[in-house]
Parts: structure tokens; C-alpha cells; sequence
């Protein structure tokens, strides 16, 4: 038996009275206890005609949030209830704009805007009990307004305080989607313990080199991005340990695109979060920086100030600091002094966030200081710095170089000089525009240890201890080059307490074959001051590439004493027809490991030099120390997050998936399949391969350059598909670009992408070790465009397995005959292709493989045609071939199944209609030309090296 009752709202309204909700701000809270299965509790929302609009509670073991639609409850979020009892629940309404929390305090799913024809009037309850069951909610509370208006407060004061930028819209620990085509990426660890969270080690990183807040970049623009907001900065918040008083505090970043999403946004987060310990106040006064730009919104002193004034009527005074947008300040730290002057008067503060701004923006503190300080003493003015910007979008692509370490070091010169109330170290998309001061795999830590030399200078503290008599120095050089460029090198001393106070360095450039190109000496070094060293040579303009520069140096300091510095990253020179990685390595020498303990990755089982391969490889990695934690790199892109390599789910696979670690168990393969496509169609020449790894104590090492090239010339490679999935997204905050594309890309330079049909009833599958494969389910078939491969001499390499036999199957068709391959109905696997004196009936030249195929495991297979003769391997081994004069018409390739139309492909083609393929396609390639048996065997080692290649 199950009753129905109301439950009480509050203490003055009694039993069963539902609330009359004002059209204003409101929030109600509850508690609800642990249910039986056919027990519910919720609250529900009406309109002014009593009809329903959105519920929010639990239904037995389910907290579900539902809106009502065409009659019905819809389900609009839902998740089975964790353990917490009691388990909290409330929605709050700001301005126009509906805030659903499940499971505990800003634990928001979901922000509804409301409009005109669905505003909530009623807020009523109900209980659904068991019989003898005694469920009710608790801890109920009703407000409305949310406080009262707050009064205006004092000036605010802020003095030796640093602020570091931190976009998480890309935390490492979710996807990789945020950092897949840029040319640098995180190297904080990701580990397989639960209780780690990465976000509190890039805290502690952070704090002990001198960072005191994290500022949390949040955009309010729409529903969707509010609650997003919301999300990010509770997440932020929940990663400080404790009260925060041992480590950073956070406070939002204010992308501003709308004003009143904003003013909502803000309200919910000061009603919700502002009595935080763990956000940043002056005075008691929750901190807020904001942002806009002119793509953004056209900001103005009055929008400005409906924004301030809106939020303090709401109840909340923050201390509001904005930021002067804008070309001019970008480009010269020069502001517009009449608006300046407006922004002011309404203001706690003003800086310059300075994303993708000239070296000139970091005169802007000095020009605020000189031209605001007389009308407007206790503003406070921030200084930001950068180390650089670097876009490669799609539709984008922009560079403010890092010229070694000195765009930093001049900006911070300029934003000293005009002594800032507070620091900014700026990061603009983080990894995705290169901006980060975390440690990354371009400087595993550089810019932070120079950043906390700034700031031990700028607030007069101690600087870092050190080590007696080992000097900490920063090696930059830039990561890839080309042919007939100079060559110039940085070595940036960093001082500290114990090391040494001056000495020499050296530093070695050799060539891949271990020619030296350069061995220059320094004179001796003051280092106790960041005073840069630069040497250098030319690259002549006919070097081979693609090949490599491996680097080295060695310090001399008093009585002999010296260190060599080993395992630094090689220079890849890259052919000129390439679009390529234009950021700087910049590594602190003292950080590096010794030789011995070194570090490869093993490109198809090649660890140093040059591969043969292209599309899909097998990568391991040989580390002298099992424990340490290694990432890797493809053309300078994320392969690999920092970590363990007993662990799976470190390596980039499917970009929207969730990173998850775990532990590998004994049956799992060492080795991993990689198979990313290229971001860019300039992104041309060869790939390259190289990993870094950090060792348990703290030390690190990057491994040689390994390069691949395909088994042809790139010319010749007419199109090769590896079936891991859709081509994925290239942004993840961007429409358009945030969907996955309905082809299998081509990794060719020719573009010659399968469409996949919209009905295809095949799917995609995970093998072991990072790979994947395409299920063909007998009915599928994918057509490449006709001129995929020309009419000469041709070969085709097909890594496949079948999941039945018996029957005849067409694995790949090439309707003009250049090169066919079957499956007969006995088993044998057959090369087919049409002479030029063409019969019917038995109109096909074949070769077979000696012996049947099995269902279950893979086989690679290569048909060549060299213009007289039709060969077949089968796993490297010479299988049979036949004589076949003459040239034939290319109508592209139909992969799956015969092409053409069915009756054409049985009465003239011999084939049955009904031929299709059921089985698992890794990877197809066609070359332009005949391949050698040498060859062949090559490729075939290539496969069977693949982690998920049964044996």
C-alpha cells in the first residue's frame, strides 16, 4: 500500500500549502532519506494555470530531473543515487534563469531559461511512502530574495599576490580532445589511484613556485555555458585540500559575451560558493577577474556598470576587477583614457589580461599607474605576462614566438617597471594555443622556475635553495626547423641560494649520424643574474631532411668540477613543404636525468633513427626504470598523457572518450597501436615520434627521434584508410568543428576519404593495445572516388580477419580490374585482376594463397602488379602470381563488397551480388606502385609487431 502525502515547506506554511513563487530571485533546498524502491520524493514546478513545468527529486534509487512535454515527463538528467543520505537537492532561481542542483551544495545538473509562456508560479511537494515507512524531507529551506542589497564597500587593497590563468575546459583527467592538434601538452602524471587528482598537483606545482590564486576561466553566454561555468569553478574549488590556507586559492576569470547570462551566472556561483574559504577575498570580499573582447561583445562603461550594480542589489559586493580589451592595449599597453576614466569610477580594479598580446601590452600597469593614479589613488592595477601564443586552428592560425625564453623576460621587465598591485601569468586556451605555465612537454617545468625568480625578486623573498656547487640552468632551442634556417640556442641561467655563482657551459649540435655541426663555449657566466647566453650555427640549406639534430651540453665550473647534461630532446628538420611546430623547447638542465638513465620508444620495433611505416604503428617504449612515468609525442601532438606504463588508457584513442586508467593485467600486450590522423592538410612529410619520461625522483628524460616513412614515396602512396573510426573533431569549443565527420579520413596526401553511409549497419571495435578496426557486417560497402590509384603498376596491402567462411566473400573490388581481392567460397584468398584481353566466361586472371583462411585471426595480405605479372602474399610469404599484360581503367575501389550495379557485377564480372565481406578491417592501403618481396616483408613485420596481431 502507498500513500500520498504533502510535505511541510517551511515553518509558516502548513501542511499540504504549496509555494506562490514571486517573479524575482528565489531558492528552495532539501533533504530527502534513503528510499525503498517504490518510494519517491519531489518537488515540483507549475505554472500560473497549475501546469506542470520540471520535477526534481527521487524515484526509489534514481535522482531524476524531468520537464513536462506534450503531456509526459521527459527525462532532462538522471543518475542512480550514490550513498550519500540524506541527499541533497534544490533549485534556485537568478534573474531569468532556473539553477537544478542533485546530490549536494553547486552540484548542478542542469540551468533552464525561462521564458514567457513556462514561468514557474507554484513550487509544490510530494511524498510517496511505503506503508509504515516514515520518508520525508528535510532540512527544508525557502528564500526569496536571495539576501538583501548590499551596501557599496570600501576600497580594496591588494599587494604581493600572484595570480596564474587556468583554462580547464580541457582537464587532462577527461579527454584529450583539448590538446589532440597543438603542438605542446601536458606533462602533470595522470595516475590510476583514486584518491590522486592531477588538478591538486598542478596546485601544488604552482604554489611552491610562487603562485598564490588560480584564476578559473569561465565563459556565461547561454544556459549551457553557464552551467558549464558553474561546473568548472565548483570542480576547481573541490581539487584545494582543506580550507586552501596551504595552497593556492581560485577565483573565476569572467569571460564576458553576456551581459545578463553573466549577472546570473555570477549571482548563482557569490550565492552558492562566496562564503568559500577556498576562493580568493580582500577584505572578506569574494575576488572576480574579468575578460571580454571585441569579437565577444562591445563593452561599454554602461553595460559594465549594470553588470556591477545588478550583482551588488542581488546581495553581493566582489571585489570586480576588469579588464581593458581590445587592439590598442594589445599592442601597445595604451587604453582609451575617457572610457578608462568611466570604467573606473565603477570599478575595484583594472589589468590587461594580455591572451595573444605584443611584448608593448606589459607597459600597460605603468600607463594606468601615470594616467589614472591622481583621480582614482586606491584602484588596484594588475600586470600580466605570457610566454608566448601560438594558434594552429583550423580556421586560425597565429604566432607571438617564444623567442627562447625572452618574450617573457621582456614583458615581465616592462610590467615591473610598473609595479603592479598583482601579477597575471596569462594562459589563453592553455595547451590548445600554447600558453600554459604548467609543466609541459616542451619545458617540463622551465617557465615556472623562471617565473618564481621573477617573483622572489618582485616581492622580495628568498630564492629557491638549489644545490651546492650545480648550477640551475634553462637550454632553449627551437623543435623543429628546416633546411637553410639558423640555428640559434639560449642557455638562462636561474639563481639560487647554493649554486654556484658563475661558471662556463657548453653546448654540442650533432647530425643523426653523429657529425658535430657545432661545439661552442660560453664565456664564464654571472649566475646569479637571468642574464641570457646565445650561441648558434646555420643549418645548410641542402641537410637531408627529414632527419634529426641531437643535442648536448656539459657545465665547467671551479677546480674542474663539471656536469654533462644527457637526454635532451633532438631538433627535427623537417622537409620544406611541411607546416610545422614553430614553439621552443626550453629544459632546465639541472632537471635532467643522468645517460644511464635513458629513454626510447620503440617505432616498429625501432628505437633510434628512421622507420619504415605510415598510418598505423606499433609503439613500446625502453626505459631503464620500470616506475617511470612516460608521455609521448607524433609530429610534436599528444600520443601518450604522463603515465605508468603498467597502465592502459594513457594513450590518445577516441578524443571525446574520458581518460581512464587501469592497472594491466598479464595477457594484456606491452606495446600500443597508434593510428591518429593528421590535423592539418599541411602537416605534410614525415611523421615522428619521440617521448619523455620522469623518473621517481622528480628527474627526467627525453627519448631520440624516431622517424617513419612509408614504403613508397609519398607521391606514390595513393590513399591508405586505417578503420578506427569517423575522422574526429579538430576544436572542442567551437560549433561545426566539435562533431566528428561522417568519412574515414585517407592518411594519402590525396584526400581520397571514405564516405560512411548514413544507414551503415557496420561498426566500429576496440581491439587490444589501442587498437580498433571497422566490423564489416556482410551488407556494408565503402566506395572510394575513381581516380583513387592510377593504371599502370599498382599494389594493395589489406590487414584483415575474417568471422566466418564458407562462403565467397569480396574483401576489396577495383572495378576497373586493376587488383581485386576475394575470399572463395573454399577459403583460399585470391588476387584477381583483368587482362588486357579480356574473355568471358572466367573473365579474371587469380592467384591463391596456398592454404584456406580461418575465421578469428588476422592475416595481412599484398597484391603487387608490376605490369607483366599478378603476385600474392599472405604474412609475408610469396603465395602464388600470374601472368597479366596490359593496362586497365581505374573506377576506384568499393571496399566490403562487389561495385557496380548487381546484375552487371554476376552476369559480366562473374561475382555473386550478394559477395559481401563479414569480418574486421584494420587497414587498406594502395600504392602507385608494384612493391618488392623485401618490401612486402617489411610491412608484413609492421603487422605482426601490432599489439593486437594474434600469434
Amino acid at each position: 500500500m502507498i500513500a500520498l502525502t504533502s510535505f511541510l515547506l517551511s515553518p509558516h506554511l502548513s501542511v499540504g500549502e504549496p509555494i506562490q513563487l514571486p517573479n524575482a530571485d528565489w531558492a528552495f533546498e532539501a533533504s530527502a532519506p534513503e528510499l525503498a524502491a517504490n518510494e519517491a520524493v519531489w518537488i515540483e514546478l507549475r505554472d500560473a494555470q497549475g501546469e506542470r513545468l520540471y520535477r526534481l527529486g527521487l524515484n526509489g534509487n534514481q535522482a531524476i530531473l524531468q520537464h513536462w512535454k506534450s503531456g509526459d515527463w521527459v527525462k532532462r538528467w538522471n543518475e542512480k543515487r550514490v550513498d550519500d543520505i540524506p541527499y541533497d537537492f534544490a533549485v534556485i532561481r537568478v534573474g531569468n534563469r532556473l539553477f537544478f542542483e542533485a546530490g549536494g551544495k553547486g552540484v548542478i545538473r542542469a540551468v533552464e531559461e525561462i521564458n514567457a509562456s513556462q514561468v514557474p508560479v507554484i513550487l509544490d511537494g510530494t511524498v510517496r511512502r511505503a506503508t509504515d515507512s516514515q520518508a520525508a524531507m528535510s532540512n527544508v529551506s525557502y528564500r526569496t530574495p536571495l539576501r538583501e542589497a548590499a551596501e557599496e564597500s570600501p576600497p580594496a587593497t591588494i599587494t604581493d599576490t600572484a595570480f596564474a590563468c587556468y583554462l580547464p575546459w580541457f582537464p587532462a583527467d577527461y579527454t584529450a580532445l583539448g590538446y589532440q592538434r597543438q603542438y605542446d601538452f601536458p606533462v602533470i602524471p595522470l595516475l590510476p589511484n583514486p584518491d590522486y587528482d592531477n588538478v591538486t598537483a598542478q596546485y601544488e606545482i604552482m604554489h611552491a613556485s610562487g603562485i598564490d590564486v588560480v584564476s578559473a576561466d569561465i565563459v556565461f553566454f547561454n544556459t549551457d555555458r553557464v552551467r558549464a561555468g558553474a561546473v568548472i569553478f565548483k570542480r576547481l574549488l573541490d581539487s584545494i585540500p582543506g580550507d586552501g590556507s596551504d595552497t593556492v586559492k581560485i577565483v573565476p576569470m569572467l569571460e564576458l559575451k553576456d551581459i545578463d547570462a553573466a549577472i546570473d551566472g555570477t549571482i548563482y556561483l557569490l550565492d552558492r560558493f562566496g562564503d568559500d574559504p577556498r576562493w580568493f577575498k580582500i577584505d572578506g570580499r569574494p575576488f572576480i577577474l574579468t575578460y571580454h573582447n571585441g569579437a565577444h561583445m562591445d563593452m561599454t562603461p554602461e553595460l559594465w556598470t549594470k553588470l556591477t550594480s545588478k550583482v551588488r542589489a542581488s546581495g553581493f559586493d566582489p571585489v570586480w576587477i576588469y579588464n581593458f580589451g581590445g587592439i590598442k592595449v594589445a599592442l601597445s599597453g595604451t587604453v582609451d583614457l575617457d572610457e578608462a576614466r568611466e570604467i573606473a569610477k565603477v570599478s575595484d580594479g583594472v589589468f590587461h589580461f594580455s591572451g595573444s598580446s605584443l611584448t608593448d601590452a606589459g607597459r600597460f600597469p605603468g600607463y594606468a599607474r601615470q594616467h589614472l593614479g591622481d583621480d582614482f589613488p586606491d584602484l588596484i592595477v594588475g600586470g600580466s605576462i605570457h610566454q608566448g601564443y601560438y594558434s594552429n586552428r583550423t580556421y586560425n592560425r597565429n604566432v607571438i614566438s617564444n623567442r627562447h625564453t625572452a618574450e617573457l623576460r621582456e614583458m615581465w621587465n616592462f610590467v615591473k617597471a610598473g609595479n603592479p598591485d598583482f601579477v597575471h601569468l596569462t594562459t589563453w586556451n592553455d595547451y590548445n594555443e600554447a600558453t600554459t605555465f604548467c609543466p609541459s612537454y616542451s619545458d617540463i617545468g622551465a617557465r615556472l622556475e623562471i617565473v618564481q625568480r621573477m617573483l622572489s625578486d618582485y616581492f622580495k623573498q628568498p630564492l629557491p635553495k638549489g644545490k651546492s656547487g650545480e648550477p640551475e640552468l634553462v637550454l632553449s632551442y627551437r623543435k623543429e626547423m628546416y633546411p637553410g634556417e639558423p640555428l640559434e640556442l639560449e642557455v638562462l641561467p636561474l639563481p639560487s641560494e647554493l649554486g654556484p655563482k658563475k661558471g662556463r657551459v657548453t653546448v654540442i649540435v650533432k647530425t643523426a649520424s653523429g657529425e658535430t655541426l657545432m661545439e661552442e663555449t660560453s664565456p664564464e657566466i654571472d649566475f646569479t643574474s637571468m642574464e641570457p647566453w646565445y650561441c648558434g650555427v646555420d643549418i645548410p640549406s641542402d641537410f637531408p631532411a627529414p632527419t634529426v639534430l641531437r643535442i648536448s651540453a656539459t657545465y665547467q665550473g671551479a677546480k674542474s668540477s663539471s656536469i654533462d647534461y644527457a637526454n635532451l630532446p633532438d631538433i627535427f628538420i623537417a622537409q620544406t613543404s611541411s607546416y610545422g611546430d614553430q614553439l621552443y623547447y626550453s629544459i632546465p638542465l639541472h632537471r635532467l636525468a643522468k645517460a644511464a638513465d635513458g629513454l626510447s620508444i620503440v617505432v616498429n620495433g625501432v628505437g633510434q633513427g628512421k622507420v619504415t611505416g605510415s598510418g598505423l604503428y606499433s609503439i613500446a617504449y625502453d626505459v631503464q626504470q620500470e616506475s617511470a612515468l612516460v608521455a609521448a609525442s607524433k609530429r610534436g601532438h599528444l600520443m601518450r598523457f604522463l603515465a605508468p606504463l603498467d597502465v592502459s588508457g594513457a594513450e590518445v584513442s577516441q578524443l571525446n572518450t574520458q581518460v581512464v586508467l587501469e592497472p594491466k593485467t598479464a595477457d594484456m600486450p606491452k606495446s600500443s597501436a597508434e593510428w591518429q590522423t593528421r590535423w592539418i592538410t599541411a602537416e605534410r612529410g614525415a611523421d615522428y615520434f619521440a617521448a619523455v619520461a620522469q623518473f621517481p625522483d622528480g628527474s627526467w628524460a627525453y627519448s631520440p627521434t624516431v622517424i617513419a616513412e612509408p614504403i613508397v614515396s609519398t607521391q606514390n602512396l595513393m590513399a591508405e584508410w586505417v578503420f578506427t573510426g569517423p575522422k574526429p573533431a579538430l576544436m572542442g569549443n567551437v560549433k561545426g568543428l566539435d562533431k566528428p565527420q561522417d568519412i574515414i579520413a585517407d592518411r594519402s596526401i590525396y584526400g581520397h576519404d571514405l564516405v560512411i553511409p548514413e544507414d551503415m549497419g557496420s561498426t566500429f571495435i576496440d581491439l587490444p593495445g589501442n587498437g580498433r578496426a571497422l566490423r564489416f557486417d556482410g551488407r556494408t560497402i565503402l566506395k572510394s572516388e575513381h581516380d583513387t590509384a592510377a593504371n599502370g603498376p599498382v599494389a594493395v596491402e589489406a590487414l584483415f580477419r575474417l568471422t566466418e567462411t564458407g562462403r565467397y566473400q569480396v574483401i576489396a573490388m577495383q572495378r576497373g580490374a586493376q587488383a581485386t581481392l576475394v575470399v572463395e567460397k573454399d577459403g583460399r584468398l585470391a588476387a584477381l585482376r583483368l587482362p588486357e584481353n579480356r574473355r568471358h566466361p572466367n573473365p579474371f586472371v587469380k592467384a591463391f594463397s596456398k592454404e584456406p583462411l580461418e575465421a578469428g585471426r588476422f592475416y595481412h595480405a599484398v597484391i603487387s602488379y608490376n605490369g607483366r605479372e599478378l603476385s600474392l602474399y599472405l604474412d609475408g610469404e610469396f603465395q602464388d602470381s600470374i601472368a597479366c599484360i596490359g593496362t586497365r581503367s581505374t573506377e576506384g575501389f568499393a571496399l566490403g563488397g562487389p561495385a557496380g550495379n548487381p546484375l552487371v557485377t554476376k552476369a559480366v564480372d562473374e561475382m555473386p551480388a550478394n559477395g559481401f565481406f563479414t569480418g574486421d578491417m584494420v587497414k587498406f592501403s594502395v600504392y602507385g606502385q608494384a612493391i618488392s618481396a623485401d618490401e612486402v616483408a617489411i610491412l608484413n613485420q609492421n603487422a605482426q609487431l601490432l599489439p593486437f596481431w594474434e600469434r
